[in-house]
């Protein structure tokens, strides 16, 4: 792996003062890239076992909270093998410190990736910024991205909030890719589960707390009330709640939702915010609702959802969409 820049004082990629390695090379060449020489895998010099000693001398200096590592992409699978080396390599002797990772790749195409170094690389950063750039969704007010559509996903709010699940004995669903686990069951859970008529859904599991911690975690179903909220929401900075019941609440990154799944549709299809509308009868629905060019909340809705939308059509079970539909001619 080559590698473009080491910087020893970076305090724009991340949180404090912090070590950043830029590496050489990329595959998506997304327009508008703001390092475009680095995207080229023979840019800069070969990432020697020296250069890897003079990152860690830097990343070991008392006023270094962490590292970045950036390019390029470090995700690339030209890189992977060399980044996991450096990663592992700080995790091994700065385990107090943490690690901020960017790459174009989505996680969900890097969870489900086979290649050999992938999963561990996932494990190893405390926090991925996701997602390619999209020139159309630029915004120079967001933070450590270049585009809506990037999402900052750290496992540094779910280490912190774990203690304070425990200690006050708070039951929460962490949602995997392609799965679930719960760390304890309460009647709220228990609610939910006479709700779904599937009790092998909502089994307590014993490694819960370890698993939370060694696995990627996508969201949490977090069982509160919503006076409730503001105890555990004060562990995860990176994250926000969204409610559409009293007996929990999604919890997902602060910068993500359903609007950033709109964007990311009307990019690969080239439609306009403007020609957008969007259904919804939850508090999880808000942001999506407000975001979309027509927002139409269902007759079932909550008072706070309904008093931010643009239309409000019959209920679900009154044919609602297909009734707004109508309304705006598009039937």
């Amino acid at each position: 792996m080559n590698y473009a820049e080491i910087k020893e004082h970076d305090v724009v990629n991340g949180p404090g003062v912090r070590a950043t390695l830029f590496v050489s090379g990329c595959w998506l060449d997304c327009p508008g890239c703001f390092n475009k020489k680095v995207q080229n895998f023979e840019y800069g010099k070969e990432f020697t076992d020296e250069v890897l000693e003079y990152l860690m001398s830097v990343c070991g200096r008392k006023h270094i909270t962490g590292l970045s590592i950036l390019g390029g992409d470090p995700f690339a699978p030209e890189n992977q093998e060399t980044v996991l080396r450096v990663v592992k390599t700080f995790k091994e002797r700065y385990p107090e410190k943490n690690i901020y990772c960017w790459t174009g790749y989505k996680l969900e195409y890097l969870a489900k990736s086979k290649k050999e170094y992938t999963r561990e690389l996932l494990l190893s950063v405390d926090t991925l910024i996701d997602g390619p750039f999209i020139m159309a969704l630029k915004d120079l007010k967001l933070k450590l991205r270049g585009s809506s559509n990037q999402r900052i996903l750290s496992k540094d709010d779910i280490k912190n909030v774990l203690p304070y699940f425990k200690e006050n004995n708070i039951a929460c669903d962490f949602a995997l890719l392609d799965g679930a686990f719960m760390n304890l069951k309460n009647s709220r859970v228990k609610w939910l589960e006479d709700e779904l008529g599937d009790p092998e859904r909502f089994k307590e599991d014993p490694s819960a707390y370890d698993k939370a911690v060694s696995e990627k975690i996508y969201q949490l179903n977090v069982f509160v009330s919503e006076e409730e909220e503001a105890g555990f929401l004060a562990y995860m900075p990176n994250s926000k709640a969204a409610r559409w019941t009293t007996h929990f609440t999604d919890v997902i990154p602060k910068d993500g939702g359903k609007n950033t799944g709109i964007d990311a549709i009307i990019s690969h299809f080239g439609i306009k915010l403007e020609e957008t509308m969007a259904f919804g009868d939850g508090g999880n629905d808000i942001d999506m609702l407000k975001h979309a060019g027509i927002g139409v909340a269902m007759e079932n809705a909550g008072d706070n959802v309904k008093e931010i939308a643009d239309y409000i059509t019959t209920s679900v079970d009154d044919d609602g969409i297909t009734h707004a539909l109508k309304h705006f001619n598009v039937l």
